[in-house]
């Protein structure tokens, strides 16, 4: 579930690159690089402009950057379970908007199926 660093991708993707992409979302390239590797959160206002480039619900990224930065554990199963809440609707937007494959799950079946 690794849904910032797929955001991360498909915006910079949208924006012609990742150095095109922080200018756009007022941060350093190094502070993408680092939101790639779940060393830190984008900041509020990156997060507003990236849900917008990405058609996101707004808040979406706010769940996914406390996550990535929470280290209180009560805090950050607050954030787990926003997260829960979002992920089918992240989920559909990857599937549509995004293409991000999904992985299916194999259904064994029970007597009496066909």
């Amino acid at each position: 579930m690794d849904y910032m660093k797929k955001i991360i991708e498909q915006a910079a993707e949208k924006k012609g690159g990742k150095a095109a992409l922080a200018e756009y979302l007022g941060i350093s390239r190094t502070s993408i690089a680092d939101v790639i590797a779940g060393k830190r959160g984008l900041p509020p206002i990156a997060q507003d402009k990236l849900e917008i480039l990405m058609n996101l619900d707004g808040g979406s990224l706010r769940a996914l950057s406390e996550i990535i930065t929470e280290t209180k554990p009560l805090s950050r199963a607050h954030w787990i379970s926003k997260l829960k809440e979002l992920d089918k609707k992240l989920d559909n937007i990857f599937q549509t908007e995004i293409k991000i494959p999904r992985y299916t799950k194999k259904i064994r079946k029970t007597e009496g199926d066909n």
